[in-house]
């Protein structure tokens, strides 16, 4: 057994008398001894939890509809749609160390897709999500992870659990799945165009549309 006198300062351990910085190997343990005040017992929610659907990108239908209306949107988005609802789980997964490691995510809100009068690609609005289950339980000490968007939860669970190894970013629509099965054929990018070519054949019934 070996003592070591730290001070944890910006995020490290630091060897008080050395100076050096010192790193704790994962899965060992550690018996932690300091001032009653020292330990923050009740912390938040890992990740960004978003207050409500009143976040910046976050619109329920009747925002977007009465800004349309009023001209806000009408010069710049032609498009806004709902691909998903509230409560839908979705499915990413992160290889490190030739180990995989999978993640169901549940959409807190409902995820809509926009289009811009002068673009001619989609994107994902921001949806708040949340990280509730590592499929494998492979990982040890599993925690939900909130994020503002899909890419947000993905970034903030690799960041949690992974630190700075590998790459933390993710295109979402590629990223995630809608089946455990992660085949192309289930890919949220999929999905959307599918429902897209269905919109097109369809009469357009405004900006908003189901």
């Amino acid at each position: 057994m070996k003592s070591i006198n730290v001070v944890y300062q910006n995020g490290h351990f630091y060897d008080k008398e050395t100076k050096q910085r010192i790193a704790l190997k994962k899965g060992e343990e550690f018996l932690i001894a300091g001032s009653e005040k020292g330990f923050e017992i009740d912390l938040p929610p890992a990740g960004q939890k978003a207050n409500s659907q009143t976040d910046k990108n976050a619109k329920t239908e009747k925002e977007v509809t009465e800004a349309y209306e009023k001209g806000i949107n009408h010069e710049t988005y032609s498009l806004f749609k709902k691909v998903l609802d509230a409560g839908k789980q979705v499915f990413f997964q992160i290889s490190l160390s030739g180990i995989l490691y999978s993640f169901r995510v549940e959409l807190l809100e409902d995820l809509y897709i926009y289009q811009k009068v002068k673009g001619k690609n989609y994107r994902l609005m921001d949806c708040s999500c949340c990280s509730t289950d590592n499929i494998e339980s492979n990982i040890g000490f599993f925690e939900p992870v909130y994020g503002k968007s899909l890419n947000d939860v993905y970034k903030c669970t690799y960041v949690h659990y992974f630190g700075n190894t590998g790459h933390s970013t993710s295109n979402s629509m590629d990223r995630f799945f809608l089946n455990l099965d992660f085949n192309d054929s289930s890919m949220l990018r999929n999905h959307i165009e599918s429902a897209l070519k269905k919109l097109k054949a369809e009469p357009k019934k405004g900006i908003f549309q189901e």
